[in-house]
């Protein structure tokens, strides 16, 4: 038992390494992109001429903005085709082409050498399993980092968000928000939705390869900004949709469905040669 144990700290050990600090380029361009995204809401804030220009940006106010999502649409108009939360989709986009397709770009890569180094799949998949959760928190916390970094530099609230800024430029009206609602949809369902998708994409990726992986998972969420429904698990990450669906349900949802995406995974990946296959993009 302590040989297994230590076997897969071993490997736990080296997919944080492999995974996440020899990955820091792709870390810096995730900060590079959130930190785009702030300057341009710090210009779209300014711009509204019904918000007061004693407004300071704050905290909640950037965590609002980056996942407000998109309203309910009651019909599907051609315009609203063309009305996508970008910086929502963004986000949700680049952690799945960087998270997900770890897991196989690591089987394909080292795959002759891991039986050598851990001794046993169960560990191997059980260590991508703790990378995708760790990565998922990692890539949040960057989130809330930049957001501290901004609100220090302007002097904005840590505290409360400003219902100007909720209102005009996220379209949020937060008179009768609950605010445990605004605390759990910034700060705790994202990182569940982003670990969900990426097990469920971790899965596609085994099952055929990262490309098809991403492309599915992107069609998947996309179609989240569309409709409100329960089973089309980035709703959850939309603060404009929080009074629509129960975030419990959504955290059962997403719970089952990585225990599903991490059970299946491994009965394939169980099945499969050691060595990968070097053209399996």
């Amino acid at each position: 038992m302590k040989d297994k144990f230590r076997l897969l700290r071993r490997q736990v050990i080296y997919d944080l390494k492999n995974g996440i600090l020899l990955q820091y380029k792709k870390i810096i361009t995730f900060l590079l992109l959130i930190i785009i995204l702030f300057l341009f809401f710090n210009n779209k804030v300014y711009s509204y001429k019904e918000i007061s220009h004693n407004s300071v940006i704050g905290f909640w106010d950037y965590l609002i903005y980056i996942f407000r999502g998109k309203e309910v649409i009651r019909g599907l108009s051609q315009l609203d085709m063309f009305d996508i939360p970008v910086e929502w989709i963004l986000i949700h986009g680049y952690l799945l082409l960087v998270i997900a397709t770890y897991p196989k770009n690591d089987y394909i890569e080292r795959g002759y050498q891991f039986l050598i180094r851990v001794g046993s799949k169960w560990q191997w998949w059980l260590s991508k399993g703790i990378y995708i959760l760790v990565s998922a928190c990692v890539y949040h916390l960057c989130i809330l980092i930049v957001a501290v970094a901004f609100t220090a530099v302007q002097g904005g609230s840590f505290y409360q968000a400003n219902y100007e800024i909720a209102y005009h430029v996220a379209r949020l009206d937060l008179t009768n928000f609950i605010k445990s609602k605004m605390v759990v949809g910034t700060l705790i369902m994202p990182v569940i939705i982003f670990t969900t998708l990426c097990f469920m994409g971790m899965l596609i990726s085994f099952l055929f390869n990262n490309l098809i992986a991403v492309i599915a998972m992107i069609a998947y969420l996309s179609r989240s900004a569309y409709w409100c429904n329960k089973w089309l698990l980035g709703n959850y990450s939309m603060l404009l949709r929080a009074d629509k669906l129960s975030y419990i349900e959504g955290i059962g949802i997403s719970c089952a469905s990585i225990i599903l995406s991490f059970i299946l995974g491994y009965f394939y990946f169980k099945r499969q040669d050691i060595i990968g296959k070097k053209g399996d993009l």
